[in-house]
C-alpha cells in the first residue's frame, strides 16, 4: 500500500478544490477538549462565585430560557452541517479521485443525501463508546470515589492496567468507523450493512488500516504543533500594538487571524476526510476490481 501516494493525493485535493474548505472546516469539528483548575480557584471565592451565578440565574429565568435554547440551537445547526460536510466529502473525494466532475452543488447533495446514515452511525459508535468507557472504567472509578484504602488502590491499579488496552480498543473502533462511513456514501449501503463491511475491512487488512490511523495521528500532531507555534509567531506584532494599545492590537488580530484559522482548519479538515476516502478506495480496490468470470463457450460440434 501507498501510504505518501495517499497522502500526496489527498493534499493535492485539499489544495485545488477550494469550495470543499467550507466542508472542511464543519467536518473538522469533530472533537473537544477540557481541563480541570480545581487547583488554582480559591474555594471560598468560588462558593461565592457560584452562589452569586446562581442568584442571577433565579433572577432572570426568561433571559436563561433564551440562552439554553440559543445553545441548543446551535448546538443542533452545527452538528447537521457537520454531518452534511462528512458525507458530502466523502462522496467528492471519491468523484474526484476516478476523475469524475465535481463541484460545491454535487458535494452539498452527497452531503444531504447520507445525512440520515452518518447521523446513525454516529450515534451507534457514540453509544459504543459510551458503553465500552461504562464496562471498563466506570467500576475502579467508583471503587477510588467509594472504597476503603485497599479498595482504592485496588482501583487506582485497575485504571492503570485498563489504560492502554482501553485507548487500543476505542482506537480500533474509531477506524472502523471511518470505515463505515465510506462504505455508507460510495457503496450506497445502509447503516446495519456499512458498520460489519467496515469491520471485516479492518479485520481483513488490520496491520495496514492501524498503520493508516498511526499515520494521521502522527500528521495531526504535527498540524497542531505547526498550528500553535504559527498561530504564536503571528500574533507577536499585534501583543506588541496591544501593549500600546489594546483595541490597535486586538481588532486587527481578530480580523487577520480568524479567517486564517478558518482556511487552515477547511483545508485540514478536508485532507483529513480525503485521506480516509482515498485510503478505504485502496484497501477495497482489490476486491472491487476482480475480474468478472465469462460464461464458458462451447464449440458447436
Amino acid at each position: 500500500m501507498e501510504y505518501g501516494k495517499i497522502i500526496k493525493q489527498a493534499l493535492e485535493i485539499a489544495w485545488r478544490k477550494k469550495y470543499l474548505w467550507v466542508f472542511g472546516f464543519f467536518a473538522s469539528m469533530g472533537g473537544g477538549g477540557g481541563g480541570n483548575y480545581n487547583n488554582f480557584i480559591d474555594k471560598d471565592n468560588a462558593s461565592g462565585a457560584a452562589s452569586g451565578v446562581w442568584d442571577w440565574i433565579t433572577s432572570h429565568p426568561g433571559l436563561v430560557a433564551v440562552l439554553i435554547l440559543a445553545a441548543v440551537g446551535l448546538f443542533l445547526v452545527l452538528m447537521v452541517l457537520y454531518l452534511v460536510s462528512k458525507g458530502g466529502l466523502i462522496g467528492s473525494v471519491s468523484r474526484i479521485s476516478k476523475d469524475q466532475p465535481d463541484n460545491f452543488e454535487k458535494t452539498l447533495g452527497y452531503g444531504l443525501q447520507f445525512f440520515w446514515r452518518m447521523l446513525g452511525i454516529d450515534i451507534l459508535f457514540g453509544l459504543g463508546y459510551v458503553l465500552i468507557l461504562g464496562i471498563t472504567v466506570l467500576p475502579p472509578v467508583m471503587m477510588i470515589i467509594m472504597g476503603g484504602s485497599a479498595v482504592k488502590v485496588f482501583g487506582i491499579l485497575l485504571i492503570i492496567l485498563l489504560i492502554l488496552p482501553v485507548i487500543a480498543l476505542l482506537y480500533c473502533i474509531a477506524i472502523i468507523g471511518n470505515f463505515s462511513y465510506q462504505i455508507a456514501v460510495i457503496e450506497d449501503r445502509k447503516i446495519f450493512d456499512s458498520i460489519p463491511a467496515g469491520y471485516d475491512l479492518f479485520k481483513g487488512n488490520l496491520g495496514r488500516s492501524v498503520l493508516l490511523g498511526l499515520i494521521i495521528i502522527g500528521i495531526a500532531m504535527l498540524y497542531v504543533i505547526a498550528l500553535i507555534i504559527a498561530m504564536v509567531v503571528l500574533a507577536i506584532p499585534f501583543i506588541i500594538l496591544g501593549v500600546a494599545n489594546l483595541w490597535a492590537g486586538l481588532i486587527p488580530g481578530i480580523i487577520i487571524g480568524l479567517p486564517l484559522i478558518l482556511i487552515v482548519s477547511g483545508i485540514y479538515g478536508t485532507f483529513n476526510s480525503g485521506y480516509w476516502t482515498l485510503a478505504y478506495l485502496e484497501l477495497s480496490a482489490p476486491k472491487n476490481a476482480e475480474p468478472k468470470t465469462e460464461p464458458a463457450i462451447i464449440p458447436d460440434v
